[in-house]
């Protein structure tokens, strides 16, 4: 599975991954509950959640799989969501560890986001 996998998508799956240990040892050495708890769980469930969906596309692309399959893995990402967003609210007690958790948990996306601006501006550059 791993050979058919763009490098792009390695490569955020990569950067999401130092993102959430940055913020974790970051979060730890500043003693910032917010970033080593939430910040750091959001990141993670952000990893295991778009894993989940990159081999589901990959059973249905490659595996010929049924497309009923995709909406459960679909649901089951977003229930892992929805759990990441409770626990945190359970054991912070926090409204703001619940949203910084939010955005732990938009990683994977503001990454697909910021690598799109950085290949636009680079291309911008290298035109002029």
């Amino acid at each position: 599975m791993l050979e058919v996998i763009p490098s792009k998508i390695n490569r955020i799956f990569a950067m999401n991954f130092l993102m959430g240990l940055l913020a974790f040892f970051l979060g730890l050495l500043l003693n910032i509950k917010f970033l080593y708890i939430a910040f750091s769980l959001g990141v993670l469930c952000s990893l295991v959640s778009n894993a989940i969906l990159l081999f589901t596309v990959y059973l249905l692309v490659y595996k010929g799989y049924k497309s009923y399959i995709s909406y459960f893995r679909f649901l089951l990402a977003y229930a892992l969501y929805a759990l990441t967003l409770y626990l945190t609210y359970f054991f912070c007690s926090n409204i703001y560890s619940v949203l910084i958790c939010a955005l732990g948990l938009c990683s994977f996306k503001l990454i697909c986001y910021f690598m799109y601006i950085l290949n636009f501006l680079r291309k911008k550059v290298h035109k002029n």
